[in-house]
């Protein structure tokens, strides 16, 4: 009597070549891959920087954050979201005062004009800068 082994089938076959290969590449590996380094321990240098933040988060600082250097910018954002209003509401009707009166000739002035005009440090010195331009920019 002899005993007959059937022939594995042509797929069964490639099969197990194909995952004998892999046993060879090491793709069946068990060995641990650490985790990828972060950019600050392949690079020290890349230590966080304080960054602007945008006059995005209320209505005071979406409509005057420009008139806030970043320092005062900041100093509204760390104070206690309840305390914001009381502490700049102030600030916040001068700069809309100043507004206004930007905004009655605003479509005349050069953007590099209203920059200056923003940076003034108050009301007065606005309308004095605003007062100072030739005739023709103000009407």
């Amino acid at each position: 009597m002899t005993l007959s082994v059937p022939c594995p089938s042509h797929r069964v076959r490639s099969w197990l070549v194909a995952f004998w290969l892999l046993g060879l590449c090491g793709c069946g590996s068990s060995e641990r891959i650490d985790r990828p380094e972060s950019p600050r321990e392949l690079q020290p240098e890349l230590t966080p920087v304080a960054v602007r933040v945008g006059a995005l988060d209320d209505y005071w600082t979406e409509r005057f954050g420009d008139y806030l250097d970043p320092d005062e910018l900041y100093r509204y954002w760390i104070q206690p979201e309840e305390r914001r209003f009381a502490s700049y509401g102030m600030r916040w009707l001068e700069f809309a005062l100043r507004e206004d009166l930007l905004g009655e000739v605003a479509w005349r002035v050069p953007d590099d004009v209203q920059e200056r005009f923003r940076a003034q440090p108050d009301y007065d010195a606005s309308k004095r800068l605003l007062e100072s331009l030739p005739e023709s920019e103000r009407q």
